[in-house]
C-alpha cells in the first residue's frame, strides 16, 4: 500500500477540475438551451458579497433585455457560486444560439460601460438579499444545513457575506 501522502496526491489529482475546454453538447430535445460558465475566483480566494448583487443585476437587467426580450429566449439567467467561485449563464427555449453566446460574452463590457441607477442598484441589493434569505421548505432547510456543514460555513461567515451584499457601490460593477 502506498504511503498516505501518495494516496492523497493521487486522490487530489483524480478530483482536480479538467482543463478548460470549449465544447458543446448536442442532445435530443425539442428546445434549445444555451449555457456558458467559468471560474472567476480561485479556491480559497476571498469573494466579496457584492458579487451576488452584480449577478442579480445582470440577471434582471442585461440578460433579461438581451437574451429574453431581444433574443427571443423563453428565459435566461446567471448564477454565481461563492463556494466554488464559478459564474454561469443559461437560457432555455432559446432560438438564438450564437447571439446568446455573444450576449454572454458582452456582459463584462456592458458592466464596464454602464452605470446602474440608484434605483436599479437598490433593486439588485434587495433581490440578492431575497436570494439569501428567502423562505425554505423542510427539505430545502435540511439540504442547506448539510451544505453549510460540508462547506464548514459559519454563521459569522454568512453575516460577513450579508454585509458585503448590503454595501456594493458602482465600482463593484466595473
Amino acid at each position: 500500500v502506498p504511503p498516505a501522502s501518495e494516496r492523497l496526491a493521487a486522490w487530489k489529482k483524480a478530483l482536480a477540475p479538467p482543463e478548460a475546454l470549449n465544447e458543446g453538447f448536442v442532445i435530443p430535445t425539442q428546445v434549445n438551451y444555451v449555457g456558458k460558465g467559468g471560474r472567476l475566483y480561485a479556491p480559497g480566494e476571498k469573494v466579496p458579497g457584492s458579487a451576488s448583487v452584480v449577478a442579480r443585476a445582470l440577471r434582471t437587467g442585461y440578460l433579461w433585455d438581451t437574451v429574453r426580450v431581444m433574443g427571443g429566449a423563453y428565459g435566461g439567467f446567471c448564477r454565481f457560486s461563492p463556494l466554488t467561485g464559478t459564474f454561469s449563464y443559461l437560457s432555455y427555449r432559446d432560438p438564438n444560439l450564437l447571439g446568446t453566446l455573444e450576449n454572454y460574452d458582452g456582459a463584462g463590457g456592458f458592466l464596464g460601460a454602464h452605470e446602474l441607477s440608484d434605483a436599479a442598484l437598490e433593486q439588485a441589493i434587495i433581490g440578492a438579499i431575497g436570494d439569501l434569505d428567502g423562505p425554505l421548505g423542510p427539505d430545502q432547510k435540511g439540504f442547506e444545513a448539510m451544505r453549510r456543514y460540508l462547506a464548514k460555513e459559519t454563521a459569522a461567515q454568512r453575516q460577513e457575506w450579508r454585509g458585503g451584499v448590503f454595501g456594493p457601490t458602482q465600482e463593484d460593477f466595473k
